[in-house]
């Protein structure tokens, strides 16, 4: 009968690793870059900002122009420019909740349709993640305010 160690390749069963100082560096080297590295969202991600109103958060997933639209005046902003907008919004309404209503996967990304409640109305909010190399990031924004 074979052992498990006869039946391993020989270049697995013979192989000891070895550390050496230069290959310890590279390895945190390489950890600490990716650690920059900006953060890929998903629909889940984006909706728990929404709920509590986290700008900063939400921040971490806009691409470098962000289409913001809010009540039918739309504008592009940088990612820092619009973080700034999106506080603003979130701190003047008071957000209390976010319902998704529907979401999608598309072509391109993510789509996600929903009901921001806060404590000075409620608003139908959408957002796309656009696939952008290996992430997904946030392009549009839109906020409309729902007559009741």
């Amino acid at each position: 009968t074979l052992s498990l160690h006869d039946a391993l390749p020989i270049y697995i069963r013979d192989a000891s690793p070895t550390f050496s100082a230069d290959t310890t560096s590279l390895t945190f080297a390489v950890a600490g870059l990716l650690s920059f590295a900006p953060a890929t969202a998903n629909v889940s991600d984006v909706v728990s900002a929404l709920k509590v109103g986290d700008a900063a958060r939400m921040s971490k997933y806009f691409d470098n122009l962000v289409e913001i639209s809010l009540n039918d005046r739309s504008h592009s902003y940088s990612r820092s420019q619009a973080e700034l907008v999106i506080k603003d919004f979130f701190t003047s309404n008071d957000v209390t909740d976010f319902e998704v209503e529907y979401k999608s996967n598309v072509s391109d990304g993510e789509y996600c349709m929903g009901k921001l409640t806060t404590r000075h109305g409620e608003f139908r909010t959408s957002f796309s993640l656009k696939n952008r190399g290996d992430r997904k990031l946030i392009q549009e924004i839109s906020f409309e305010g729902v007559d009741e």
